[in-house]
């Protein structure tokens, strides 16, 4: 048997034909099922809310070619997935906004130290000090060398701030005692 041995499958939605593998289609449990209720079974109406070529990507899966999901499409594809019940895109997607998930939050504590260093003449050392003191830039050596090379962009960019920069860093150090 080969990929394309099998019948295609059309997906209607909206009018629109989708043809996909026969083979391909079967990574959907509702297909999947309802195949095994009726083998003779080559197409199958979608009733979807969205546009119809949001299921362009699960058409391209379906036919064995490699889709990007990205943040503009993931909601769609997510949702197309969970009515069809395909659980390698559900999964898949799951991981996706992990990791983006993730990544905004190491972007938001990124943002943070840059913002208070930044603006470390008009917040206060005392200020600057506790966030650091109470953030993960403080517990490891491999955070407090990328905090160092922050500090080092900061003071780099901000000619002005030099001598509060030089405060914070002793009383940072007077701290670590």
């Amino acid at each position: 048997l080969s990929l394309s041995s099998q019948k295609p499958f059309k997906f209607i939605i909206k009018k629109k034909h989708f043809l996909c593998n026969g083979f391909g289609v079967n990574s959907s449990n509702v297909i999947r099922e309802l195949r095994a209720q009726n083998p003779n079974i080559d197409q199958y109406e979608y009733n979807y809310d969205g546009n119809a070529d949001d299921f362009i990507p699960i058409s391209d899966y379906f036919n064995f070619v490699d889709i990007r999901i990205t943040p503009r499409n993931s909601k769609s594809i997510s949702k197309i997935a969970e009515d069809l019940q395909i659980d390698i895109i559900l999964n898949f997607i799951s991981e996706f906004n992990e990791k983006i998930k993730l990544s905004t939050q190491e972007s938001e504590i990124y943002d943070e130290i840059f913002q208070n260093l930044f603006q470390i003449d008009k917040i206060g050392i005392d200020t600057v000090k506790k966030s650091i003191l109470e953030s993960e830039w403080a517990h490891s050596d491999e955070n407090i060398r990328e905090l160092v090379s922050i500090i080092l962009y900061v003071v780099s960019h901000r000619l002005g701030i030099h001598s509060k920069i030089i405060e914070l860093i002793i009383s940072l150090h007077n701290s670590a005692r």
